[in-house]
């Protein structure tokens, strides 16, 4: 297995931590370090690729029990990954259930929920009710395999948050807030929740044995390649399927935050590849079913539009199999005749564009002049050809 670029003697000698994310860029493309990720290195990452528990994700369902330091690093990170990106309605009941009373209690804003947003009130939150909220993210994230619990740190304490490997405590500043990073309060330790549930589930069920563990996991200070993978993959999904986390770190943050106990480089390969927020420049999102496509900022536009034309196609190939398929075991007289379809689609087209147009009479009829102006104008500008497909695009 080619060696990973080695920084401890060169940190040691006094090398400086980069000012900047363009200069951390520039000093892993300097150093340009073979990449031991799975990608390239399938078969040479463990030394005990034998006893490691392989991790079957079902298309539906639950996923059984795992073994305590029993699975490649990597290997439960990508599985972790498929569990969570699953459609909703191939999820297990525990896991969209948990999704359901995420959302219930954003929209309710009741309680706790509102402390979280206030950076003086955290400490009037219950202990219990920091760890409901970290179950609701163990089965939404983590297969609802965490073995955490939950305290406030003391008031002074430096650290933003921390994880306790020993007795498996989950805890946070009440006290942290960070502005700078335009963050909300309540996003803040949201983020901050995520971030530890992360080094618990690696902590807790990766095997510590591999010759890979010291670059996946312990590098950086916990901050490797399996936690820059599965937390830039978390927070992509909380932010669309949770609608929490409109910003989140980036990888070159953590590693010059940690730069005294960075031991290995990342590869170029891992640097284009990690989540970074400003290389995730598009997320495009289907209503529907909630899947997610990420787009390099640099990608032509040529590019972006025939990768989101392919998509479509694909999705509305899907949806008439699936229609096909209820059509085929419908029995002959409850079917619908073509001829029907056609007047029943047309009905409901006249009947969604009044409603359209009512609504957007009621709208202009409490604006002035100027502001009915600017509706209509954004409006105009929004409409594109995508709005036929049921497709968002966001610009990160």
């Amino acid at each position: 297995m080619p060696q990973p670029g080695l920084l401890s003697d060169a940190i040691e000698g006094g090398t400086p931590c980069p000012e900047d994310q363009d200069g951390l860029y520039a000093l892993i493309r300097s150093h340009n370090v073979p990449c031991t990720c799975p990608d390239h290195q399938k078969d040479a990452n463990c030394i005990h690729q034998g006893y490691h528990v392989r991790i079957c994700v079902p298309q539906v369902g639950a996923v059984a029990p795992l073994t305590r330091k029993g699975h490649e690093a990597m290997h439960l990170v990508h599985a972790a990954i498929q569990y969570f990106t699953r459609t909703e309605k191939d999820m297990g009941t525990r896991q969209k259930s948990a999704i359901e009373e995420f959302r219930n209690l954003s929209r309710m804003r009741l309680g706790f929920w509102c402390n979280l947003n206030d950076a003086h009130r955290a400490r009037s939150i219950e202990v219990e009710d920091m760890e409901s909220l970290l179950e609701l993210f163990n089965h939404i994230f983590f297969f609802g395999a965490l073995d955490v619990h939950f305290k406030w740190m003391k008031d002074g304490a430096h650290d933003l948050g921390s994880y306790g490997h020993a007795k498996r405590v989950i805890k946070l500043n009440p006290t942290a807030v960070r502005g700078e990073m335009r963050m909300s309060v309540f996003d803040f330790r949201i983020e901050t929740l995520l971030h530890e549930c992360v080094h618990a589930l690696i902590f807790q069920f990766a095997c510590p044995s591999c010759e890979s563990f010291d670059v996946n996991v312990d590098n950086a200070a916990g901050h490797g390649r399996a936690y820059q993978v599965l937390y830039g993959a978390v927070s992509e999904v909380a932010r669309v399927l949770l609608g929490v986390l409109e910003y989140a770190p980036s990888f070159s943050e953590t590693f010059l935050t940690h730069w005294n106990e960075v031991r290995h480089l990342p590869s170029v390969h891992d640097m284009e590849t990690w989540p970074d927020y400003q290389k995730l420049a598009y997320i495009i999102r289907d209503v529907r079913n909630r899947r997610v496509l990420f787009f390099d900022a640099e990608m032509p536009q040529r590019e972006i539009h025939e990768k989101i034309r392919v998509f479509v196609e694909e999705e509305n190939k899907k949806d008439d199999a699936r229609m096909r398929a209820i059509e085929d075991t419908t029995p002959p007289e409850e079917q619908v005749t073509p001829w029907d379809k056609k007047h029943i689609a047309i009905l409901g087209g006249c009947v969604m564009l009044c409603s359209v147009e009512l609504i957007m009479l009621a709208i202009m009829l409490g604006l002035d002049d100027q502001q009915t102006k600017d509706y209509t104008e954004r409006r105009e500008a929004t409409h594109d050809d995508n709005e036929d497909v049921n497709l968002v695009v966001d610009r990160v």
